[in-house]
């Protein structure tokens, strides 16, 4: 039987108190969600370290989700967390725009092109803006059209630059642009994050802090 929501949160050995705070956040708003806590550690004999490998990560989330289906599903990092009506707020966008993937993380990122030549349109709370990260609401409907995977990233990405990105956002985005489903990104985001170190990308980080407060009017 198809669960109604799925909140998978992954998280790491080293944010262990953001993890709780995140986690009581959710339980707070929703007591009664499904959630799914999988770790950057090890999963079925695979060692997942570091962003070179985080696609092996996700290629186990879709499994997840094929064989325990949700009809929507929420993808967190545990350094966040989510602004007081998050559920709310976001079942009010599933609502109105239906078969669309919902970035939950605004900021920069959302307002320009990315991986494409797609540049964002602005509407009223909203934009469209063709690009997602690993923060963000799937219908299951879209990760079945994703077929539940998602295809190995060569080493040779961080041949010549070790700061680029893990490489599974940009794959999620190219797949879906491809298949013209909407991605779009409210102006008020839905989660926030601060500009503390990040585990996985450690020197873009410091050079890029990743702060969203000002599109947040819940810190």
């Amino acid at each position: 039987m198809q669960r109604n929501t799925l909140v998978i949160i992954k998280t790491t050995t080293e944010r262990k108190e953001a993890f709780k705070a995140l986690q009581a956040q959710i339980f707070k708003q929703a007591p009664s969600v499904d959630c799914l806590f999988i770790s950057d550690g090890q999963i079925n004999g695979i060692q997942i370290q570091g962003k070179t490998k985080y696609w092996r990560l996700w290629s186990e989330i879709f499994a997840y989700i094929k064989y325990n289906p949700a009809q929507h599903i929420i993808q967190l990092d545990d350094d966040l967390q989510l602004a007081p009506n998050f559920f709310d707020r976001l079942k009010s966008l599933t609502f109105q725009h239906p078969d669309t993937v919902i970035n939950l993380l605004t900021d920069e990122r959302c307002f320009r092109a990315n991986w494409s030549h797609l540049y964002p349109i602005q509407y009223n709370d909203y934009w469209v803006n063709y690009w997602v990260d690993c923060i963000h609401y799937m219908p299951f409907s879209v990760v079945e059209r994703l077929q539940f995977k998602m295809y190995g990233i060569a080493a040779d990405r961080w041949a010549q630059n070790k700061n680029m990105s893990s490489g599974v956002g940009k794959q999620i985005t190219q797949r879906l642009n491809s298949m013209g489903i909407p991605i779009i990104a409210p102006k008020r985001s839905l989660t926030y994050h601060g500009a503390h170190e990040s585990v996985m990308n450690t020197d873009e980080r410091i050079n890029t802090p990743l702060d969203n407060s000002k599109y947040c009017d819940f810190v």
